[in-house]
């Protein structure tokens, strides 16, 4: 068991007025101190926020540094499910703490750890900041993720087609777009619609006495963290509850196509490791049932649940600027390893091997608009990946694709997509997410036929 305390960091606040707060690792006696860093929120949006959703904001912080600041394969026995105990405060604990049941079951099996929580009362407020000035606040009607994916972006131009009024809110860090590629996509929307739309970014930064300490390293090297970021998805909605209830909205979106979505295990071995629940529906409810108990009547809504990637391309509703934009979005896991790729030099943002870049290749296959994409890092020919791990170099093994292949090669009818969804948890429209994957890997095995090199298509039966 590792035993963590959240606490005020020497009752110190950030030029904004927020606390400083700091992560202590009880057992080693090492803390790790917490800065959020916000670009538009308190100068352009004007907001004062309130202590509930300071409340879900902190809490989505924690959780999600605690997962990439705890390594694995030092303090987990399997290598993979740590048991963590954390003390958090709250500014109403004994609401938290007769609900504790239903957020530990979502973090469960969002992270894949045990974990164990008690809350406790916050001594002072989250937020204090006499000098800001709330005059010509904006007006906020809808609240929409931008991650700078490219299921956000179709997302993003829909809602703008159909809705006034919009925020957009993007976290960024080490993985995917950064901050730049965030502002830049949204200055595109804003250049191209007459519609009120703003934007609100943040990064958490953290210290790294833990995995410093647990690796036996002095100074700030890489890797620095544990890396999974299961628990991202956690943050970026929380930074997006946050915005709601200060602003008084229902909803806020969260566009992800379903088959990325349910992500089911390709092969027992990616169970854990490999099969991230980052938007499951089942984890999604889990936190609904969560926020709705402790008074945040908010609905997470991912209108395309039961759509494939390429169907998203397809029937996004402004497709000269979906064409104009697409090139700038990153989906790619892998894009900011320092391994090689064939191409980093270029200036690719996605290698083209792993499993959400094999889905991005895929679906604008399947959209039709190959002259509108970039080249990526690595081909799907043996030239670029080596299947031999035996000869050298095999620095590109593409483990993804080859998983990816036995999978296809299974042909699963649909009662079998069922019982694969159903192994991980028992979710609503079963039948009709089970179609939604017979048509998404329907759409991989299309472009592996069609695109790879002979060698590769030989893999498929």
């Amino acid at each position: 068991m590792i035993n963590l305390e959240v606490s005020i960091k020497n009752g110190s606040r950030d030029k904004n007025g927020l606390l400083n707060m700091s992560i202590k690792n009880i057992d080693i006696n090492k803390s790790s101190d917490i800065s959020i860093h916000t670009i538009q929120l308190f100068n352009t949006l004007k907001l004062l926020p309130d202590e509930k959703s300071m409340d879900i904001l902190f809490f989505s912080v924690y959780i999600h540094l605690i997962d990439n600041l705890l390594p694995r394969d030092k303090l987990a026995v399997d290598n993979w499910q740590r048991e963590i105990k954390i003390k958090i405060p709250v500014s109403e604990p004994l609401l938290w703490g007769e609900n504790v049941n239903t957020i530990v079951e979502a973090l469960e099996f969002l992270t894949g750890d045990e974990w164990n929580i008690e809350f406790y009362e916050l001594s002072e407020k989250y937020f204090l900041n006499e000098e800001l000035d709330l005059a010509d606040s904006i007006q906020v009607e809808n609240i929409c993720l931008l991650s700078g994916g490219m299921d956000s972006l179709v997302g993003a131009i829909n809602l703008i087609q159909e809705s006034d009024n919009i925020l957009f809110v993007s976290h960024y860090d080490g993985a995917g777009a950064n901050s730049n590629d965030q502002k830049d996509i949204f200055d595109t929307f804003d250049s191209n619609t007459e519609k009120s739309i703003y934007l609100s970014q943040f990064h958490v930064y953290d210290g790294v006495a833990f995995y410093e300490y647990y690796n036996n390293v002095k100074q700030r090297i890489e890797p620095i963290h544990d890396g999974n970021l299961r628990a991202r998805s956690l943050l970026f909605l929380g930074y997006a509850l946050f915005h709601a209830i200060n602003f008084k909205i229902n909803r806020v979106y969260l566009p992800e196509n379903g088959l990325i979505s349910i992500n089911i295990p390709l092969n027992e071995s990616r169970t854990s490791s490999n099969s991230t629940r980052t938007t499951h529906p089942y984890f999604i409810e889990k936190l609904q049932d969560f926020l709705t108990a402790i008074g945040i009547n908010v609905e997470i809504v991912n209108l395309y649940q039961l759509k494939t990637k390429g169907e998203m391309l397809a029937e996004c509703q402004n497709k000269a600027l979906l064409n104009d934009l697409i090139n700038r979005t990153i989906s790619c896991s892998h894009s900011k390893r320092k391994g090689e790729w064939t191409r980093r030099s270029d200036g690719e943002k996605n290698c083209g091997y792993c499993i959400p870049c094999l889905i991005r290749r895929a679906s604008v296959y399947h959209y039709g608009k190959l002259d509108t994409i970039e080249s990526y890092g690595v081909n799907l020919d043996t030239i670029e990946l080596k299947l031999n791990k035996t000869k050298k170099p095999f620095s590109k093994v593409p483990t993804d694709l080859l998983a990816l292949i036995n999978f296809l090669n299974k042909k699963y009818d649909i009662e079998q997509y069922e019982r694969e969804i159903a192994l991980v948890a028992n979710i609503d429209n079963m039948e009709e997410t089970a179609i939604m994957l017979k048509r998404g890997y329907a759409e991989l095995r299309k472009f592996i036929e069609d695109n790879a090199s002979n060698e590769i298509k030989r893999l498929l039966i």
